[in-house]
């Protein structure tokens, strides 16, 4: 079985005091490089393959851009989205090539493969 996990993002910096977080939240960003970093410890691909797919709609340094696609991510670029922040039902407009897809926001982090 093959998984797209598909994470929407811009490259915002978050308002404050925004969600239950006290203080500063990182920036969107830094969560994603977490959230990556976190699959790519926790899930084992021997049980459940996947693919990372990183969906902007707000122009991405292309720094961050090659940083992303260095670690295994593919990222997909919709400059029709008018959202400051990517509504995640457009990734379904997206084909890929998993048996399902999982959408995930930036703010978590994967503890082990799903079963």
């Amino acid at each position: 079985m093959k998984v797209d996990i598909c994470i929407n993002f811009n490259d915002l910096v978050p308002p404050p005091r925004m969600g239950m977080v006290m203080g500063e939240k990182p920036p969107y960003y830094q969560q994603l490089l977490y959230l990556v970093k976190s699959i790519k410890l926790n899930w084992d691909k021997n049980i459940h393959d996947y693919s990372i797919y990183v969906h902007h709609s707000r122009e991405l340094a292309e720094e961050k851009k090659l940083e992303l696609e260095s670690i295994g991510c593919k990222v997909i670029f919709n400059p029709s989205e008018t959202q400051a922040y990517f509504n995640r039902e457009n990734i379904l407009s997206y084909e890929t090539g998993g048996d399902y897809t999982l959408i995930l926001d930036t703010d978590i982090l994967v503890l082990s493969t799903p079963s």
